[in-house]
């Protein structure tokens, strides 16, 4: 199927809707809301992926990712893929921005798709994104340890150029400081305080009116190891839901490293 220009923003915001799971499906969550602007320079590691329709000149935003090695970069599989069939959005093509934290500035160090090749976790949201071309010198973040799960509390960096709390889609990076969410509060509203049941595979952080959008999926959920200053990938902006707390893949979850 060839996608039309015009009918580019529909294939984007189908690509962009955060996937909530099998109990929230076809739900999506409003924005980083609540963030500020990031100076140039001061998350390098960020990757802005970009998508047009197929003939188009027009770069559009898509979604947001990581660089965790000179050669892989990570995000969200449903940015690229149909979350309900598995096969990659028709018509449409992909580039990775890097080295640009301001999306008014020129796209000088883009890479598009004969570039680089894509594999996504058969049973997680996540796509591993292979440069034909590693970037020598290129600042990554770090993988959590398998199996060590960030503890509720724990504040972490959520980044990403998804819709503001002013419903546009900025020029600029912006981040925001999330706490960590309990498993069991992830499906609750902030606005309760009952528990549900239930088991939660994904890593869960917000607070009201700060949180990832739109736009956000894939980019990184992040915290800074306090020794070296290195940059520690905790989760992918995944799913949520409005007034719900927001969900990332889980890095360090075994499942995805069997």
């Amino acid at each position: 199927m060839h996608v039309q220009a015009g009918c580019l923003k529909m294939v984007l915001a189908a690509a962009l809707l955060v996937v909530a799971g099998p109990s929230a499906a076809g739900t999506m969550i409003p924005f980083v809301d609540g963030g500020r602007p990031v100076p140039d320079g001061e998350l390098p590691f960020l990757v802005d992926i970009e998508a047009r329709s197929l003939g188009s000149q027009a770069w559009l935003h898509g979604c947001g990712a990581s660089m965790i090695a000179d050669d892989l970069v990570v995000s969200a599989a449903h940015c690229f893929f149909n979350p309900q069939t598995g096969l990659p959005h028709e018509g449409v093509e992909w580039r990775l921005v890097f080295d640009r934290t301001d999306r008014s500035q020129p796209a000088d160090q883009a890479v598009e798709g004969a570039g680089f090749s894509m594999v996504a976790h058969p049973r997680r949201d996540v796509v591993f994104i292979r440069l034909h071309a590693a970037r020598e010198g290129a600042a990554t973040a770090r993988l959590p340890p398998v199996g060590v799960t960030p503890p509720a509390g724990l504040v972490a960096t959520l980044a990403g150029w998804g819709f503001t709390e002013n419903e546009v889609i900025p020029d600029r990076l912006h981040s925001v400081e999330l706490p960590i969410v309990a498993p069991e509060l992830c499906d609750v509203p902030y606005e309760h305080h009952s528990k549900q049941q239930g088991e939660f595979p994904r890593l869960c952080a917000g607070s009201p009116g700060k949180g990832s959008r739109a736009g956000d999926s894939g980019g990184p959920l992040f915290t800074r190891d306090p020794q070296s200053g290195a940059f520690v990938l905790r989760g992918i902006v995944s799913g949520g839901r409005p007034g719900y707390p927001g969900g990332y893949v889980n890095l360090a979850d075994p499942d995805l490293w069997e």
